[in-house]
């Protein structure tokens, strides 16, 4: 790595400019946020929706207008997550909507079977993998394939959903309606007037629904390094990619979901090629989405850290692993010159101003004076250091740690951006690896 080593040492103050630029065009994106998952107005408890009989399936995306709420399925691929699956398990048998939980055993040589059944799951033993599929992607497949709800919801095992997850979830799925269409309709009889024709179906679709939706949750656990590092990784991520909850466009080649929890039509996808798009991607999630969004699918993501939370690293050895640092550069999901331009972004936001901040501790602890370290801090650095503490500021409601029985926000995350350096390292490592470069085989 020292020809990157090498670069970073020596990048003109222009081409820093350009690059902080870039980071803050993509932050600009989250003036225009969803509002937080909460659960649907029907997802209430009493019967599952019934489930369509074959012939009842629509053959591609959608289906009909009236068929809201749908039949979900969950389906959650597994491989030796026997001491982790109860907890994701549990709370899915009071969820409304839900018609089945579908567990793939991946091939485990632990209890994970055991367990899924004995909290009332399906479990669908994995077949063979075949050539040219990576485990997580054929896993997915077969659930997706054994699915009978019209749509499925996907969930990581170590995930520890609410209840209404996966109702909310599917939620932004919905058919789009002209409400004031339909208030017109049902006033018009009160006030003699006749209906026009074409307004024959006052609550029709009209516009073309999300195809795909993700939630991103909340994450718990770990030790301090952990509780230290794992948010200035998931930092380099937002100034890569922007906020994904935004109601705005998102280009196809910036697009992502989280892999821990996304919904689909079943027949949709399976129409589109089902996982076979990212059969042996690293990055399967956002490779999915990047895959569907430029065939034209229309993908959403909604904040669910109210709705449910995962385990993150439970090492910092594993956050900076061979296989993790991959992931993190998106290998597989982003193009090489796109890696190399990321990587340059995350080097001024981060890496170059977080050793920038430490050698101004240095200075403040040396003479004594918090003064001191400011006054050895370029006005750009402090600007910089203003829009990271921001970027963090957004995250910290991701973050959980337990006291007692409640789960609170972590103050530990706010303190993040101490190890942006190691995170920068991290990209770095992931970005030079040329595995992570080659595309899937689809």
């Amino acid at each position: 790595m020292s020809w990157i080593g090498a670069a970073v040492r020596h990048t003109p103050r222009g081409v820093r400019g350009g690059l902080t630029l870039i980071a803050i065009g993509r932050l600009a994106r989250g003036r225009s946020r969803r509002p937080a998952l909460v659960a649907p107005g029907w997802a209430v408890p009493g019967p599952a929706p019934r489930i369509a009989d074959e012939e009842e399936r629509p053959t591609e995306g959608g289906g009909p207008a009236d068929d809201w709420p749908p039949a979900i399925s969950v389906v959650i691929p597994a491989r030796n997550e026997a001491a982790h699956l109860a907890a994701a398990l549990e709370p899915l048998r009071e969820a409304p909507g839900v018609v089945e939980v579908i567990v793939v055993d991946d091939r485990s040589t632990d209890a994970t079977a055991e367990v899924a059944r004995e909290h009332g799951a399906l479990v669908i033993e994995g077949q063979p993998l075949p050539r040219g599929w990576a485990g997580k992607p054929w896993a997915m497949q077969q659930g997706l394939v054994a699915a009978q709800g019209h749509i499925v919801v996907f969930l990581d095992a170590d995930v520890r959903p609410d209840p209404a997850l996966p109702a909310a979830v599917t939620e932004l799925l919905a058919p789009q309606r002209d409400v004031e269409r339909q208030l017109r309709a049902e006033a018009a009889p009160a006030e003699g007037a006749t209906p026009d024709r074409g307004d024959s179906d006052p609550a029709r679709v009209v516009g073309r629904p999300v195809d795909l939706a993700s939630a991103q949750l909340a994450l718990s656990g770990a030790g301090l390094p952990e509780r230290l590092l794992d948010p200035a990784l998931r930092a380099t991520l937002l100034y890569r990619l922007g906020p994904l909850d935004t109601t705005e466009r998102i280009p196809a080649s910036m697009s992502s979901i989280n892999g821990q929890c996304f919904a689909v039509r079943r027949d949709a996808l399976i129409s589109a090629g089902g996982f076979s798009l990212v059969s042996n991607s690293r990055t399967d999630d956002t490779a999915l989405a990047r895959a569907l969004a430029g065939a034209g699918w229309r993908i959403t993501v909604g904040d669910g850290t109210g709705l449910g939370s995962a385990e993150r690293h439970a090492t910092a050895a594993q956050a900076l692993g061979e296989s993790a640092t991959r992931r993190l550069a998106l290998g597989g999901a982003a193009s090489r010159p796109r890696q190399l331009l990321d990587l340059g972004v995350i080097w001024v936001v981060q890496g170059r101003l977080g050793l920038r901040v430490w050698r101004a501790l240095l200075v403040g602890l040396r003479q004594g004076s918090p003064s001191a370290a400011l006054r050895a801090l370029k006005p750009t650095d402090l600007a910089l250091l203003v829009l990271r503490i921001g970027v963090q500021s957004a995250l910290a409601r991701t973050y959980r740690v337990r006291v007692g029985k409640v789960s609170v926000p972590d103050p530990v995350s706010l303190a993040a951006p101490l190890t942006d350096p190691v995170a920068f390292a991290a990209l770095a490592r992931g970005t030079v690896d040329r595995r992570s470069s080659s595309l899937p085989d689809a």
